[in-house]
């Protein structure tokens, strides 16, 4: 589904250059839920954005089979200066659907009836949240990208993108990325460790944590 190939990324800070990530290679495969394992600041946050192409490498390519997600926490689909139905009308048009399907299925699952006319700038970062989220489960992208903030908001919307995100399950491929083991041990069937720029593959999630927890 999104295979790297010699991935390199460098930042610049100062006269010092960061290494985030060194000739990583990894397939990310349609038919697992895969997680990636990282430290606070190993460059969680950055892979995924690579993976969204959000964010170019410094070396090496990436192939996508698919659409991807953008991660799943941000607020990246909603535009400002513009209300949440517009947001959604733009990103149906740009995905190729429906305007009046997207909105609904968003609005039921986010419970945004009556924000769907308000600008972002006047709704709250909980209900930004819920809106970014629940517009990219309603678009039905082939991969989803997630941090470790799987689930946004009160305790009604948590359980409705749960059952939501099990009914996709068998038709979407999710990528989740966290500091926290047990949460991959618990959604993931294969978990990446990523640690000093490097990706390793574990099958067996319980073998990735106890590695990850030595380093």
């Amino acid at each position: 589904m999104i295979d790297l190939i010699d991935v390199s990324l460098r930042f610049q800070n100062g006269d010092a250059q960061i290494d985030v990530l060194q000739n990583v290679n990894a397939s990310f495969d349609r038919d697992a839920t895969i997680g990636i394992l990282g430290a606070r600041g190993s460059g969680k946050t950055s892979l995924l954005d690579i993976l969204h192409n959000t964010l170019l490498p410094s070396a090496g390519h990436v192939v996508r089979h698919g659409t991807v997600s953008w991660p799943l926490a941000t607020f990246r689909p909603i535009i400002s200066g513009m209300t949440l139905r517009g947001s959604m009308g733009i990103l149906a048009g740009l995905h190729g659907f429906d305007s009046a399907e997207l909105i609904r299925r968003a609005a039921e699952l986010g419970g945004l009836y009556g924000y769907l006319d308000v600008q972002p700038r006047k709704l709250s970062r909980d209900v930004r949240g819920r809106a970014a989220y629940s517009i990219a489960l309603a678009l039905a992208f082939d991969v989803y990208l997630i941090d470790e903030n799987l689930f946004l908001g009160d305790e009604a919307f948590r359980e409705r993108s749960k059952i939501y995100l099990k009914r996709m399950l068998q038709r979407h491929a999710f990528i989740i990325a966290s500091r926290m083991p047990s949460l991959l041990e618990r959604h993931c069937d294969i978990v990446y460790v990523l640690h000093e720029g490097r990706l390793r593959r574990y099958d067996d999630p319980h073998q990735a944590t106890k590695d990850f927890q030595s380093l």
